[in-house]
C-alpha cells in the first residue's frame, strides 16, 4: 500500500501519534527479488510549532523502551574497507555513530540559509 498514513490523538499524553509508510524508489523486479518493499516507519509524535505554521515531529518516546542488549564501543578506528563485528545476532540494529570533525573542516563547509529551512 504505497504512501499510506494514519495519525490519532493519544489522549492520556494529550498529543497527535502519526505513522507511514516510507516507499522506496526501486522497480517492480527488484522489489520482488528482494522480498520487500519500502517500511513502516516509527510512530511519531507531530505538533505545530511556536508560530503555528511549521508541522514538527519526532519519534516517541517509547522508542526507547525497544533498544535493549546495547554494545557501546570507544575510541575505535577502522580502516578503509574493514569490517568491525559485534555480539549481536538480530534481524534490525538502531544504530548511533558519532564523528569527530575538525573545527578547519567545519569552517570550511558551506552556510545553511535560513530560508532553505523554512518553507513558508
Amino acid at each position: 500500500m504505497e504512501g499510506y498514513s494514519k495519525s490519532f490523538f493519544d489522549s492520556e499524553k494529550k498529543r497527535r501519534i502519526f505513522i507511514a509508510s516510507v516507499s522506496e524508489s526501486t522497480s517492480k523486479e527488484i522489489d520482488i527479488a528482494k522480498g520487500w518493499s519500502g517500511l513502516q516507519s516509527f510512530p511519531r509524535k507531530i505538533w505545530l510549532d511556536k508560530g503555528g505554521k511549521q508541522l514538527v515531529q519526532c519519534p516517541v518516546e517509547e522508542i526507547e523502551m525497544l533498544r535493549t542488549n546495547q554494545v557501546e564501543l570507544h575510541n575505535v578506528i577502522l580502516d578503509a574497507g574493514s569490517k568491525l563485528e559485534i555480539s549481536v545476532t538480530a534481524a534490525q540494529a538502531d544504530v548511533e555513530i558519532a564523528f569527530p570533525i575538525p573545527i578547519a573542516l567545519l569552517e570550511q563547509a558551506e552556510v545553511l540559509e535560513s530560508n532553505w529551512t523554512n518553507p513558508q
